[in-house]
C-alpha cells in the first residue's frame, strides 16, 4: 500500500485506540457490578471502554450477574 493510502486510512490524532483485556469473569463481575453502582443507567460499552474489559466478557458478567438479580 502506498505511504499516502496508509496516512489516509490511519487514526486521526483525536481518534484513540482502546486496548481491552481478558480478565477471570469472576474478576469482571466484581469490576462491573461496582461500576454499575457507581454509574447507574450505563451502556455496556461504557462499562467495557471505561474498565478495558472486553466486551464478550462485560457481557458475560452481566448476564450472570442478572441471573443472580444483583443487576437489572
Amino acid at each position: 500500500m502506498p505511504l499516502d493510502d496508509m496516512r489516509k486510512n490511519a487514526p486521526s490524532e483525536q481518534e484513540a485506540l482502546i486496548e481491552l483485556k481478558t480478565v477471570p469473569l469472576t474478576e469482571a463481575k466484581s469490576k462491573v457490578l461496582e461500576y454499575v453502582r457507581k454509574h447507574p443507567g450505563c451502556w455496556t460499552s461504557d462499562i467495557a471502554v471505561d474498565l478495558g474489559i472486553d466486551i464478550d466478557v462485560v457481557l458475560r458478567a452481566l448476564e450472570e450477574l442478572k441471573n443472580e438479580r444483583k443487576v437489572e
